[in-house]
């Protein structure tokens, strides 16, 4: 029952080779493609998308109270574009808030400053350096204790823990002006919060009650 003839075949057929070979070029060059295709959006979001963004970025940091007028150089008319001019808006708006604010604290009669967590004065307006006869350069990144007493920032920490809770308690104590005279003042003083909503410092609208005083006593 021995099989009485045998074939073998010593090659491949010559249709299945030429398949297989058309089939790894197809391979081959989807790939390639497929490489070319990730190259080129590469290349796109590094020319067009991010050189924007770093450029935008840099523009951003450069953008401060020393620098006011300064915008975003793009106007391109896409997304990114679109989100530039928002944000030269939003400067805009800000720069006119600011500059109102200031022209408040310049002219109001009251004394208004700014002081940090620590109680060191950031800012006084005109009305409080006359009041304690000092320029505001003589008296920024100094302690407020040093010329308003109970202003320390154990007191300060109090109220911002008071004014958490609802409540507005009044500060008020001695005053030393920079001829060495003595007189009263009161004031409320609130939290300023950080971005992340955390308090940053405390400021106040001052009140000269000296005249008050002498007059109770």
């Amino acid at each position: 029952d021995e099989p009485q003839l045998v074939l073998e075949l010593p090659r491949e057929r010559h249709l299945y080779v030429e398949g297989r070979k058309q089939i790894d070029l197809f391979l081959g060059l989807s790939a390639l493609v497929a490489l070319l295709a990730w190259l080129l959006t590469y290349l796109g979001l590094d020319v067009v998308l991010l050189r924007r963004i770093s450029r935008m970025h840099q523009e951003l940091l450069h953008i401060g109270p020393e620098s006011a007028g300064r915008r975003l150089s793009d106007r391109a008319t896409d997304e990114l574009g679109l989100l530039g001019q928002e944000t030269n808006h939003m400067l805009d708006r800000l720069e006119r808030s600011e500059a109102r604010d200031r022209a408040i604290l310049q002219a109001m009669q009251e004394g208004y400053f700014e002081l940090d967590g620590q109680g060191h004065i950031l800012a006084i307006n005109p009305a409080l350096a006359t009041l304690l006869g000092l320029s505001p350069e003589a008296v920024i990144g100094q302690p407020a204790s040093q010329w308003l007493e109970t202003c320390t920032e154990q007191r300060l920490g109090a109220l911002a823990e008071a004014h958490s809770a609802g409540d507005a308690p009044l500060l008020h104590g001695r005053l030393h002006r920079a001829d060495g005279s003595l007189g009263y003042y009161e004031t409320h003083v609130s939290p300023i919060f950080d971005g992340q909503g955390r308090p940053s410092g405390y400021r106040g609208i001052l009140h000269d009650v000296s005249g008050h005083v002498e007059y109770q006593n």
